[in-house]
């Protein structure tokens, strides 16, 4: 078999959108633990990179070696214009490949990627998960962070993200497009989840990853104003939700952590 690994988004950031450090080698041993080498234990493997500037950016390739690397602009790339120029880079190269991973940097994996409920006969894409149910039903949500794309659904993916790109700068409401072009996609889990894990709750708690640079603020710590500010805009996102069924993020309410450099 041959696979294609996709890493996008950004490798490195000084705070990222609530005010915590990221680098890409917080993650990088999980990385080649659950993703790369269980899928160097099934065939070839070729890695893909869709990022922005930094420093680190040799050291990235170093670390990676990847066969392309696309470094665009944060100010003026949307998440899905990246994501978009990632797959890009895929199908410029006319390499078949049985399954395309696509993924972010700053995931730890709970479970490596061969134990992941995307091993069936039948093509399609997997998706990570419903996000909350009234999320899910009125907006169809689903998760961000990863998608897997078996080879001959790529050339469907692709037309997809270019048609849902004119309309939208995140991947959260993806699933009405991806069903124009592709399959029925798979979930790699069956229970509603956010792609967030920052926070406590069930739903927080998927069974793939955990976002590593960021804590995991179980317990209120109310001397800590970057906590108790991060969790009033949870909740906040909570009660809007429920009381109207539109969703607003956290940072989205003029909220936003200034915890400094995670450990």
């Amino acid at each position: 078999m041959r696979f294609a690994i996709l890493l996008r988004g950004f490798h490195f950031m000084q705070r990222d959108r609530h005010g915590f450090y990221q680098h890409y080698r917080q993650t990088l041993d999980s990385f080649y633990e659950s993703i790369l080498t269980p899928l160097k234990e099934k065939g070839d493997v070729d890695v893909y990179i869709a990022t922005y500037p930094s420093d680190h950016i040799n050291d990235l390739e170093e670390d990676l070696h990847p066969v392309k690397i696309w470094i665009g602009d944060s100010k003026k790339n949307t998440q899905v214009d990246t994501f978009f120029q990632g797959i890009n880079l895929i199908v410029s190269q006319n390499i078949h490949y049985d399954k395309i991973i696509c993924t972010r940097f700053d995931l730890y994996y709970l479970q490596p990627i061969s134990n992941w409920n995307i091993w069936f006969k039948e093509s399609c894409v997997y998706l990570p998960w419903r996000e909350h149910k009234v999320w899910w039903e009125k907006f169809r949500n689903t998760g961000d962070f990863i998608h897997v794309i078996d080879g001959d659904q790529l050339p469907g993916f692709h037309r997809a993200l270019a048609y849902y790109g004119f309309s939208r700068t995140d991947l959260h409401t993806f699933y009405d497009s991806l069903v124009k072009f592709c399959n029925i996609p798979r979930f790699l889990s069956d229970g509603h989840f956010t792609s967030d894990t920052m926070y406590s709750g069930k739903s927080q708690k998927n069974p793939i990853y955990r976002i590593a640079h960021r804590p995991n603020l179980i317990t209120p710590n109310f001397d800590n104003t970057s906590t108790f500010i991060g969790l009033l805009g949870w909740l906040v996102d909570k009660i809007v939700t429920r009381i109207t069924g539109k969703r607003i993020a956290s940072w989205e309410i003029s909220i936003r952590l200034k915890s400094g450099r995670a450990k």
